[in-house]
């Protein structure tokens, strides 16, 4: 990401970018037009950088910055039977088969999920489905296996931090024995993390209608087990009742229980 800068020479406004080269290991600020001796530049404001950006081209990071992101990968492998027609489709998208996605507080890219849905899908026929342009699944089950591994990737990326919430790194702000570099760090932090935040309730949203869990069958159930055992429950013969209710009758029955001796006596 870059930023624009402005210079003013003699009446000529200068324009001129301020990023980070990362094959020099230096913030470098480019101008179009050559910059004399003493000259004074004027950076503007940047737009669309994340914290992560501003702390390394600018030194500074904003609060509730809504440009801040985390990245997903994803690809497509060379073992993939559809490997071929999957590379073809990638190549009409400008995409290769490891891509790198930004995902934001406030959206999830169609595109990552378009790409996952190529990625898991296993015959010919789904490629026909197959809809970059919109959100649009191509089955249940497919959508509940790229699903996961959203949720297996926000996990992941939750887990890279040493803490999942943000209540140390608010503290770390409010201390006023901390660094600025401590409370700049603690600013980044709690970006990133509202960001895989929101970005784990989006996917346990999308995963909600879906009831069922893949099987070498298709989508089955998850509560099928306990739904088996109740049918099996109601399909038992009757005979156990019919035993039971003969017990019931020879219990009741006093020429049953009744003590001989005592039946001998009142003869």
């Amino acid at each position: 990401s870059s930023s624009s800068s402005s210079s003013s020479t003699g009446g000529t406004t200068l324009m001129a970018t301020l990023d980070y080269d990362q094959s020099k290991d230096a913030v470098v600020l480019t101008a179009d037009t050559k910059i004399g001796k003493g000259d004074e530049i004027y950076v503007t404001e940047p737009v669309g950088m994340s914290n992560a950006e501003l702390l390394l081209t600018k030194g500074y990071c904003r609060s509730d910055n809504p440009d801040d992101f985390v990245t997903v990968q994803a690809n497509v492998v060379m073992a993939d039977a559809l490997y071929t027609a999957k590379k073809q489709i990638l190549d009409a998208y400008n995409m290769s088969e490891e891509q790198t996605f930004l995902v934001y507080k406030d959206r999830l890219p169609l595109e990552l999920l378009s790409y996952l849905r190529l990625s898991r899908l296993q015959n010919t026929d789904e490629l026909l489905k197959l809809d970059f342009e919109g959100d649009k699944p191509i089955s249940e089950m497919n959508e509940y296996e790229i699903l996961q591994l959203l949720l297996t990737e926000a996990r992941m990326i939750s887990a890279g931090y040493r803490t999942p919430d943000t209540d140390s790194d608010r503290f770390v702000l409010k201390d006023m024995e901390s660094s600025v570099p401590a409370k700049l760090a603690a600013l980044l932090r709690i970006g990133e993390k509202q960001v895989v935040s929101s970005f784990m309730d989006t996917v346990r949203t999308r995963l909600a209608p879906i009831r069922g869990i893949p099987t070498k069958k298709g989508m089955e159930n998850q509560n099928q087990e306990i739904l088996d055992m109740f049918e099996t429950f109601e399909s038992l013969p009757s005979v156990p009742g019919k035993a039971i209710k003969s017990f019931t009758n020879w219990w009741t029955d006093e020429n049953n229980w009744k003590d001989p001796d005592e039946d001998d006596s009142n003869r």
